[in-house]
């Protein structure tokens, strides 16, 4: 913003909604906007970083922006969802019902085997690591 322009948090924070709503840091965002107003309206970084990190109303509104993408994400999600899309399911059930839908199979580990001082490692010659390695964390 010009020198002469007094600063008005949140018509200056409304010019960089759009941007933050794109998941883009401060810096990334004045940028962007300086970029594309040139020498007219400028916006400095510094500024807005130091309203960021002093004011808990303007930390909150960006923070809700830069979440916009995980709304629309989720909102889409449901929507699939609730029109029995099946990858939809089959994501929800992969994620929240592990025991009987997980691609992945747990390992169990016994944690006793993996208890090791500095002094065990370093007398641990490269076969007998390779051995452990392929015997318990394989």
């Amino acid at each position: 913003m010009a020198k002469t322009q007094e600063y008005n948090r949140d018509t200056v924070l409304e010019k960089l909604r759009s941007y933050f709503q794109l998941w883009l840091t401060i810096n990334r965002a004045c940028l962007q906007y300086n970029d594309k107003h040139k020498w007219i309206d400028r916006i400095a970084r510094s500024t807005i970083q130091w309203w960021y990190e002093e004011d808990e109303d303007c930390r909150q509104k960006i923070d809700a922006w830069k979440d916009t993408p995980n709304v629309i994400a989720r909102n889409n999600w449901i929507k699939e969802l609730k029109n029995w899309t099946y990858q939809a399911s089959k994501d929800w059930l992969e994620r929240r019902e592990k025991n009987e839908f997980s691609l992945k199979q747990e390992q169990e580990i016994n944690q006793t085997n993996l208890n090791f001082s500095k002094e065990d490692l370093s007398n641990m010659t490269n076969e007998e690591f390779k051995s452990y390695r392929d015997k318990y964390l394989s």
